[in-house]
């Protein structure tokens, strides 16, 4: 291979040199950059059934959403000749911060300089391997952040550890009801333990990695990405406050219409479950579009089914998603296998009542300083390596929740 790859999915900015490959520049802003975001988002079936910026405004970095919070005051049904009162809708505005989403790439001078004399179908030849591994890791990181509920818990640290490489970690949300505690972490990959930087030098099993130095640590800690600070997810919008309280800036306790149509109670997955919540949701609106869950739940909602002896169809969802369906009151759902829902969670989103608000396109490439619009910069590490960044300002936003609902703690 003449090029290699550097791939970090992380939240701060990195500064590098000043660069002039404008031939490169061009390809990579004309021809790759619209294929690759076409990519990201059919991958993502939020980014590709959620619209952008609906209702939102941005200023500085926060997305201000406003919203209906209870009925009008206005309607009066009267005798002849009695003046109806005049009344008023009441109105909230939520605040969500901005969140700074980066992709980054590393490549030799090298490989650079003889694709540039080769012409541009070099130049993308060189680049697609590269994006390509890209759109593996970028997909998996966004649809997990959007499963979530911001706070970026990739899992949990299992033992305390002192001055150590061995970590031994568990709590990964979206395990798959297994033990593959370990599916976002990867080698190379900087990691908080805790409140600890350390870096992974290799994953060795679904429950453990070798750090590169010896850090010390808690049992329990947290374990997330290097400085995350991550959009919100499925688990923090549709939630009754158990996942995040303060929603949006605003409190749920003080707000109901925040509230989804949850059921907590742990036991056993039974359709009934799933339909009552459902028929809770519609009463506030459209109701849910999908139904997502993981592997052992879809399983099991497959079996109840069948147990059933009920003629099960396949329903489609544009984007490669297929499910099984859910009949709940007047309304069909599609059932959908997701790996990245939370372990025991059923989630139903709407998705006309989420919307991504963005300060900037889906990972465009972030232009040099030097005022020519070069997106390759040489690396401050390395004489003949060159770097790139690609930025993505949003944030996942809730317009309306109530009529979105889950199910949680369920087993099979």
């Amino acid at each position: 291979m003449i090029h290699k790859l550097n791939w970090l999915f992380f939240m701060n900015n990195a500064g590098f040199a000043n660069a002039n490959l404008t031939s490169i520049s061009s390809i990579l802003n004309k021809v790759i950059h619209p294929v690759l975001q076409r990519m990201m988002a059919k991958k993502v079936i939020l980014l590709d059934k959620v619209k952008k910026n609906v209702r939102t405004t941005i200023a500085n970095d926060n997305v201000y959403i406003s919203a209906a919070h209870q009925y009008h005051s206005g309607f009066y049904a009267v005798a002849e000749g009695t003046q109806p009162k005049v009344g008023r809708g009441s109105y909230i505005q939520m605040v969500a911060a901005l969140k700074f989403i980066f992709m980054t790439y590393g490549f030799t001078d090298q490989a650079l300089t003889l694709a540039a004399k080769q012409g541009k179908e070099a130049i993308a030849g060189t680049f697609d391997a590269e994006f390509e591994t890209g759109m593996i890791t970028g997909k998996k990181h966004m649809n997990r952040i959007f499963h979530g509920d911001g706070n970026g818990k990739l899992c949990l640290a299992n033992g305390a550890g002192v001055a150590t490489t061995a970590l031994v970690v568990d709590g990964n949300p979206a395990a798959g009801g297994g033990t593959k505690h370990t599916k976002y972490l990867a080698p190379g990959q900087h990691i908080h333990i805790g409140t600890t930087a350390a870096e992974i030098s290799t994953v060795d099993s679904d429950t453990g990695v070798t750090l590169l130095a010896a850090v010390s640590w808690s049992d329990n800690d947290v374990i997330t990405l290097l400085n995350d600070a991550e959009p919100m997810g499925l688990a923090g919008h549709i939630d009754d406050g158990d996942n995040v309280s303060t929603y949006q800036n605003l409190s749920r306790t003080t707000y109901p219409i925040l509230k989804s149509q949850v059921d907590d109670t742990a036991e056993a997955l039974t359709e009934a479950d799933m339909i009552q919540v459902v028929v809770d949701a519609l009463e506030f609106g459209d109701g849910p579009d999908v139904g997502l869950c993981n592997k052992d739940l879809w399983r099991k909602y497959g079996a109840l089914l069948t147990s059933m002896k009920r003629s099960v169809d396949m329903k489609d969802l544009v984007g490669g998603w297929k499910g099984l369906s859910l009949l709940a009151g007047s309304k069909e759902i599609p059932i959908i296998c997701d790996y990245d829902t939370w372990d025991g969670y059923v989630q139903f989103p709407r998705f006309s009542g989420l919307t991504i608000a963005e300060a900037t396109d889906m990972f465009e490439w972030m232009a040099g300083y030097d005022g020519k619009g070069d997106v390759l910069r040489r690396s401050p590490d390395g004489r003949t390596d060159w770097e790139g960044t690609q930025k993505w300002y949003m944030q996942l936003c809730g317009l309306q929740v109530n009529d979105m609902a889950r199910l949680r703690a369920k087993t099979t």
